[in-house]
């Protein structure tokens, strides 16, 4: 806006402009309802002490926000993570935030979801990441540092789980019979799941990983609903990482996550949500342009 705030007329237009716009589509919505709140209820005791109070504690936070809040809407702040609140960020806020979209899911939010994708791809666009899904580049990927090391671990340990699953008087036991069910190792080799080492399995490519709900279907019949189920005691999601560890008789540490040296703090954050832990986050050297020093990633390695 601007100190001072020399946009206060039009900030007070477009204000009542979005609450005019709210109101006639609160009104235009089922309008031989008739009133919720009536006349009678305006004019009780109940409604007329609540209005005061809400007044006498919207006038105490206002002015206890202006005297004790950080000015960082001043030219004279210089902070880390705050600057003034554009007008349309705060217009488009509060505009917003009237109807209560959630943007958790598309059902509830059928509007602004189509918004949100729309504003992050500009976003993306403008730090020149690729956007086109019809190419045959990669996409970037967005801020999903937890989702993703939790990702990654229970498919790191799903074959595990299921070699547990595989074992006498487990309920995949009979993948064991002949012809047993078999994964191509790292490299190249194919060996029964029942006799293959832990390590091993550990170091399954994430591609044969994958394909292994296809391949029980196509070689057992097994379908999706089945093997969520058998799988579900023995899953890391179940047991947790120490559990899955033990269960396996694992004595080698839960693994190493690399990051970057300029690392974002959801990295360690996410490690310990996975169970991995931050000492196990190894920083990496990052070159002038803050990428991996694949140099460097290469020795740690």
């Amino acid at each position: 806006m601007s100190p001072p705030d020399s946009t206060v007329d039009s900030r007070l237009r477009l204000r009542n402009r979005v609450l005019t716009a709210q109101l006639m589509a609160r009104r235009r919505l089922y309008s031989a309802d008739g009133e919720f709140i009536t006349a009678e209820m305006k004019n009780s005791h109940e409604f007329q002490d609540s209005m005061k109070l809400l007044d006498v504690e919207l006038g105490t936070i206002s002015t206890m926000l202006a005297k004790h809040s950080v000015p960082f809407w001043s030219p004279r702040y210089n902070g880390h993570m705050l600057m003034d609140t554009s007008m349309p960020a705060l217009i488009g806020y509060l505009s917003t935030m009237l109807y209560n979209p959630n943007n958790v899911a598309l059902e509830a939010s059928p509007y602004t979801t189509i918004v949100e994708t729309e504003a992050a791809q500009q976003l993306c666009k403008m730090l020149g990441y690729n956007i086109n899904l019809s190419g045959t580049e990669p996409l970037s990927w967005g801020h999903i540092t937890c989702v993703a090391i939790y990702t990654a671990r229970n498919l790191k340990f799903y074959p595990l789980s299921l070699q547990l699953a595989a074992k006498p008087g487990g309920p995949l036991e009979f993948i064991t019979k002949d012809p047993p069910f078999t994964v191509e190792l790292a490299a190249g080799e194919t060996k029964s799941i029942k006799d293959c080492e832990a390590w091993e399995l550990l170091n399954l490519k994430p591609a044969t990983i994958l394909n292994i709900p296809q391949q029980l279907f196509e070689s057992y019949g097994i379908s999706q609903t089945f093997l969520g189920k058998a799988l579900y005691p023995f899953s890391i999601q179940t047991l947790g990482l120490d559990g899955l560890r033990a269960a396996c008789s694992l004595a080698d540490p839960p693994g190493k996550i690399f990051v970057p040296a300029t690392k974002h703090y959801s990295w360690p954050k996410g490690a310990a949500i996975a169970g991995i832990g931050p000492v196990n986050c190894v920083e990496v050297a990052v070159d002038d342009s803050a990428r991996m020093d694949l140099s460097d990633l290469r020795a740690k390695l």
